[in-house]
Protein backbone atom coordinates (compact mmCIF):
# COMPACT_ATOMS: atom_id res chain seq x y z
CA UNK A 1 0.00 0.00 0.00
CA UNK A 2 2.62 2.51 1.07
CA UNK A 3 6.15 2.54 -0.36
CA UNK A 4 8.60 1.43 2.31
CA UNK A 5 11.65 2.26 0.21
CA UNK A 6 12.30 4.66 -2.67
CA UNK A 7 10.85 3.40 -5.94
CA UNK A 8 12.79 3.80 -9.16
CA UNK A 9 12.03 7.18 -10.63
CA UNK A 10 12.01 8.98 -7.28
CA UNK A 11 9.32 10.94 -5.52
CA UNK A 12 7.27 11.79 -8.61
CA UNK A 13 6.64 8.11 -9.38
CA UNK A 14 5.72 7.38 -5.75
CA UNK A 15 3.16 10.19 -5.79
CA UNK A 16 1.63 8.92 -9.05
CA UNK A 17 1.14 5.50 -7.42
CA UNK A 18 -0.51 7.01 -4.35
CA UNK A 19 -4.17 6.74 -5.42
CA UNK A 20 -7.18 8.02 -3.42
CA UNK A 21 -7.91 4.41 -2.36
CA UNK A 22 -4.43 4.05 -0.95
CA UNK A 23 -4.74 7.40 0.77
CA UNK A 24 -7.92 6.35 2.61
CA UNK A 25 -6.26 3.07 3.60
CA UNK A 26 -3.37 5.09 5.02
CA UNK A 27 -5.81 7.20 7.06
CA UNK A 28 -7.27 4.00 8.54
CA UNK A 29 -3.77 2.84 9.49
CA UNK A 30 -3.02 6.22 11.11
CA UNK A 31 -6.24 5.89 13.13
CA UNK A 32 -5.14 2.42 14.24
CA UNK A 33 -1.70 3.73 15.15
CA UNK A 34 -3.18 6.51 17.26
CA UNK A 35 -5.49 4.13 19.11
CA UNK A 36 -2.94 1.38 19.82
CA UNK A 37 -0.29 3.12 21.90
CA UNK A 38 2.07 0.11 21.98
CA UNK A 39 2.39 -0.63 18.27
CA UNK A 40 5.55 -1.64 16.44
CA UNK A 41 4.51 -2.16 12.84
CA UNK A 42 5.05 -0.41 9.49
CA UNK A 43 2.07 0.96 7.52
CA UNK A 44 -0.10 -1.77 5.99
CA UNK A 45 -3.31 -2.03 4.01
CA UNK A 46 -6.61 -1.69 5.90
CA UNK A 47 -9.82 -1.99 3.89
CA UNK A 48 -13.02 -0.04 4.38
CA UNK A 49 -15.42 -0.90 7.17
CA UNK A 50 -12.64 -1.96 9.55
CA UNK A 51 -14.00 -2.21 13.12
CA UNK A 52 -11.46 -1.94 15.92
CA UNK A 53 -12.12 -2.33 19.64
CA UNK A 54 -9.01 -1.51 21.67
CA UNK A 55 -8.21 -1.80 25.37
CA UNK A 56 -5.31 0.02 27.10
CA UNK A 57 -3.11 -3.10 27.21
CA UNK A 58 -3.25 -3.72 23.45
CA UNK A 59 0.03 -4.46 21.65
CA UNK A 60 0.65 -5.01 17.92
CA UNK A 61 3.93 -6.33 16.50
CA UNK A 62 5.26 -7.16 13.03
CA UNK A 63 2.65 -6.83 10.25
CA UNK A 64 5.08 -6.22 7.36
CA UNK A 65 3.10 -6.42 4.09
CA UNK A 66 -0.08 -7.19 6.02
CA UNK A 67 -3.35 -6.96 4.05
CA UNK A 68 -6.69 -6.55 5.86
CA UNK A 69 -9.67 -6.66 3.51
CA UNK A 70 -13.11 -5.09 4.01
CA UNK A 71 -15.20 -5.25 7.18
CA UNK A 72 -12.78 -7.05 9.48
CA UNK A 73 -13.71 -6.88 13.17
CA UNK A 74 -10.74 -6.85 15.56
CA UNK A 75 -10.88 -6.70 19.37
CA UNK A 76 -7.46 -6.29 20.92
CA UNK A 77 -6.80 -6.29 24.63
CA UNK A 78 -3.62 -8.41 24.68
CA UNK A 79 -0.73 -8.86 22.23
CA UNK A 80 -1.06 -9.51 18.50
CA UNK A 81 2.06 -10.59 16.58
CA UNK A 82 1.75 -10.98 12.80
CA UNK A 83 4.47 -12.25 10.47
CA UNK A 84 5.28 -10.99 6.98
CA UNK A 85 2.84 -11.20 4.08
CA UNK A 86 -0.28 -12.26 6.00
CA UNK A 87 -3.69 -11.66 4.41
CA UNK A 88 -7.17 -11.40 5.92
CA UNK A 89 -10.16 -11.72 3.59
CA UNK A 90 -13.40 -9.79 4.28
CA UNK A 91 -15.29 -10.17 7.58
CA UNK A 92 -12.62 -11.89 9.65
CA UNK A 93 -13.11 -11.60 13.42
CA UNK A 94 -10.02 -11.51 15.65
CA UNK A 95 -10.42 -11.42 19.44
CA UNK A 96 -7.14 -11.02 21.37
CA UNK A 97 -7.42 -11.00 25.15
CA UNK A 98 -4.13 -12.77 25.90
CA UNK A 99 -1.93 -13.36 22.84
CA UNK A 100 -2.27 -14.41 19.21
CA UNK A 101 0.77 -15.11 17.02
CA UNK A 102 0.35 -15.59 13.25
CA UNK A 103 3.24 -16.86 11.14
CA UNK A 104 4.43 -15.43 7.84
CA UNK A 105 2.52 -16.09 4.59
CA UNK A 106 -0.63 -17.31 6.34
CA UNK A 107 -4.01 -16.57 4.78
CA UNK A 108 -7.47 -16.25 6.34
CA UNK A 109 -10.52 -16.65 4.10
CA UNK A 110 -13.78 -14.76 4.53
CA UNK A 111 -15.71 -14.91 7.81
CA UNK A 112 -13.00 -16.73 9.78
CA UNK A 113 -13.23 -16.30 13.55
CA UNK A 114 -10.21 -16.48 15.89
CA UNK A 115 -10.78 -16.18 19.66
CA UNK A 116 -8.14 -16.70 22.35
CA UNK A 117 -10.76 -16.37 25.11
CA UNK A 118 -14.10 -17.64 26.35
CA UNK A 119 -16.59 -16.86 29.08
CA UNK A 120 -16.22 -18.90 32.27
CA UNK A 121 -18.97 -20.38 34.39
CA UNK A 122 -21.10 -18.26 36.68
CA UNK A 123 -24.53 -18.27 38.28
CA UNK A 124 -27.31 -18.63 35.75
CA UNK A 125 -28.69 -15.21 36.61
CA UNK A 126 -25.45 -13.54 35.40
CA UNK A 127 -25.73 -12.59 31.69
CA UNK A 128 -22.94 -14.03 29.54
CA UNK A 129 -21.61 -10.64 28.53
CA UNK A 130 -21.01 -9.79 32.20
CA UNK A 131 -19.23 -13.03 33.05
CA UNK A 132 -15.43 -13.13 33.45
CA UNK A 133 -13.28 -14.53 30.67
CA UNK A 134 -10.61 -17.18 30.53
CA UNK A 135 -7.89 -16.84 27.87
CA UNK A 136 -4.93 -18.79 26.46
CA UNK A 137 -2.57 -17.94 23.56
CA UNK A 138 -3.19 -19.05 19.98
CA UNK A 139 -0.16 -19.80 17.80
CA UNK A 140 -0.66 -20.09 14.04
CA UNK A 141 2.38 -21.33 12.10
CA UNK A 142 3.77 -20.16 8.78
CA UNK A 143 2.03 -20.72 5.44
CA UNK A 144 -1.29 -21.72 7.02
CA UNK A 145 -4.49 -21.50 4.99
CA UNK A 146 -7.69 -21.05 7.02
CA UNK A 147 -10.82 -21.77 5.02
CA UNK A 148 -14.02 -19.74 4.94
CA UNK A 149 -16.07 -19.59 8.16
CA UNK A 150 -13.58 -21.68 10.12
CA UNK A 151 -13.19 -21.01 13.85
CA UNK A 152 -9.99 -21.24 15.90
CA UNK A 153 -10.46 -21.42 19.67
CA UNK A 154 -8.27 -20.54 22.65
CA UNK A 155 -5.07 -22.36 23.58
CA UNK A 156 -4.51 -23.90 20.14
CA UNK A 157 -1.15 -24.25 18.36
CA UNK A 158 -1.27 -24.83 14.59
CA UNK A 159 1.86 -26.09 12.82
CA UNK A 160 3.38 -24.79 9.58
CA UNK A 161 1.90 -25.63 6.15
CA UNK A 162 -1.55 -26.55 7.48
CA UNK A 163 -4.87 -26.25 5.64
CA UNK A 164 -7.97 -25.75 7.77
CA UNK A 165 -11.12 -26.63 5.85
CA UNK A 166 -14.14 -24.39 5.50
CA UNK A 167 -16.47 -24.35 8.53
CA UNK A 168 -14.00 -26.33 10.65
CA UNK A 169 -13.78 -25.67 14.39
CA UNK A 170 -10.24 -26.04 15.73
CA UNK A 171 -10.29 -26.99 19.41
CA UNK A 172 -6.89 -28.68 19.82
CA UNK A 173 -3.31 -28.52 18.52
CA UNK A 174 -2.63 -29.39 14.87
CA UNK A 175 0.72 -30.81 13.71
CA UNK A 176 2.54 -29.38 10.67
CA UNK A 177 1.75 -30.36 7.10
CA UNK A 178 -1.81 -31.64 7.44
CA UNK A 179 -5.32 -30.86 6.24
CA UNK A 180 -8.04 -30.71 8.88
CA UNK A 181 -11.80 -30.40 8.68
CA UNK A 182 -14.99 -30.95 10.63
CA UNK A 183 -16.40 -30.10 14.05
CA UNK A 184 -14.22 -30.53 15.98
CA UNK A 185 -11.46 -30.41 13.38
CA UNK A 186 -9.67 -33.70 12.65
CA UNK A 187 -6.85 -34.63 10.28
CA UNK A 188 -8.23 -35.63 6.88
CA UNK A 189 -5.13 -35.41 4.68
CA UNK A 190 -1.61 -34.15 4.08
CA UNK A 191 -0.55 -30.90 2.45
CA UNK A 192 2.64 -32.38 1.01
CA UNK A 193 2.47 -35.36 -1.31
CA UNK A 194 4.75 -38.12 -0.09
CA UNK A 195 6.70 -40.37 -2.46
CA UNK A 196 6.62 -44.11 -1.94
CA UNK A 197 10.30 -45.04 -2.07
CA UNK A 198 9.49 -48.73 -2.64
CA UNK A 199 7.61 -47.88 -5.84
CA UNK A 200 10.61 -46.09 -7.38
Amino acid sequence: MIPTEPASGGLARQLRRFTPTKFTALLRWINLRLRVKDMQAPPFWIGRGFHLHVQPGAKIRGCKSLFIDRHNDWRIEGELIVGDNVRFAPKVTLSVHDKIVIGANSQFAECVSVHDNTHVGADNDVPFHFRPRDAAPIIVGENVWVGAKATILMGVTIGDNVVIGANAVVTRDIPPGVIVGGVPAKIIGQTVKTTDAAAE
